[in-house]
């Protein structure tokens, strides 16, 4: 009994040992073989390897400030540019008896009568550095009639008392003017600028006297000119870029002798080509008085008008 219990533990301890199906030997897993740099190809001897530039980028810009606009150039006269102009000028001229005269009769004549215009121009040509030449014309002509209450002598001729004398004249005015820009320079959009005023000034004066009254007398010309250096100022205010105001004045004189002085105001509104001056303008001259006979002076006073026209 003993011994079949025993084989038939030992048959089920068999059974359960190899009756089974054996489970296939785990296999571990396999790792790639690590890749080998990539060589560069052979090269020839005696040849040097390339090597890439290196670029570099420029940075990016980040709000760069604008251009500062150029200066201004604005001053007056710094352009070439001509104006015609028309002066209200009622003035009558002065005929006084020379100095040197040693003639009895009266040379002291005070006109009066017809007052006419002025008609002229302006002629302006840059010289650089807002600077500029301008040449200024004036021409006026008249005419007046007086009656004699004494004996005259008027130029060398004599004229007597009760004649009915016509006078015709004619006076010219030349001048030329350097305009130089002495604060600041450069302007530079400023308001207020200050000019220099470097100048030859020219008068001429030519006197017709007639009395066709009276047959014991001649028709008589007196002719007087004046030409003389000037020093002047002249200063701008820029209220606004349409809106200039101007102001000058030059003269010069010898005591006893010739003199001449010139000033002018006036508002300027301006466009991209022509301007328009209104404003007023006062002239003095006299003729030397050291003569053997006679001389001029006169003093203009009157409201004037121009029209300028830009060339750019």
């Amino acid at each position: 009994m003993k011994l079949r219990l025993a084989c038939g533990l030992l048959c089920c301890a068999t059974y359960l040992a190899y009756g089974q199906d054996p489970q296939p030997p785990q296999t571990p897993p396999q790792t790639p073989p690590p890749q080998q740099p990539q060589q560069p190809p052979p090269t020839a001897p005696g040849t040097p390897a390339s090597v890439k530039p290196t670029v570099t980028m420029p940075p990016q810009p980040q709000g760069q400030p604008s251009k500062a606009p150029p200066p201004e150039r604005d001053t007056e006269g710094d352009g070439f540019s001509i104006m015609p102009l028309y002066w209200m000028a009622p003035g009558q001229p002065f005929v006084r008896k020379g100095h040197n005269s040693f003639v009895t009769q009266s040379g002291n004549l005070d006109m009066d009568g017809n007052k006419k215009y002025g008609l002229g121009g302006v002629l302006t040509i840059p010289t650089g550095h807002e600077n500029s030449l301008q040449l200024t014309y004036v021409r006026k002509l008249g005419m007046s009639n007086t009656t004699l209450g004494t004996d005259y002598s008027l130029f060398g001729d004599p004229f007597y008392s009760g004649d009915a004398v016509a006078m015709h004249y004619t006076m010219q005015y030349l001048k030329l003017s350097w305009n130089f820009l002495t604060y600041p320079f450069p302007s530079a959009g400023s308001k207020f600028r200050l000019k220099t005023l470097w100048e030859i000034q020219y008068v001429g004066m030519h006197g017709v006297f007639d009395a066709p009254g009276d047959t014991a007398t001649t028709t008589t010309e007196g002719r007087k000119n004046v030409i003389l250096p000037a020093l002047g100022l002249g200063i701008e205010y820029h209220a606004s870029k349409h809106v200039v105001f101007e102001a000058k004045g030059s003269g010069f004189g010898i005591p006893h002798h010739a003199d001449l002085w010139d000033t002018e105001a006036n508002l300027i509104f301006k466009t991209t080509r022509v301007e328009l001056l209104v404003g007023g303008k006062a002239f003095h001259f006299k003729t030397s008085p050291n003569v053997s006979d006679n001389y001029f002076y006169q003093t203009l006073i009157g409201p004037y008008a121009g029209i300028r026209y830009i060339f750019k």
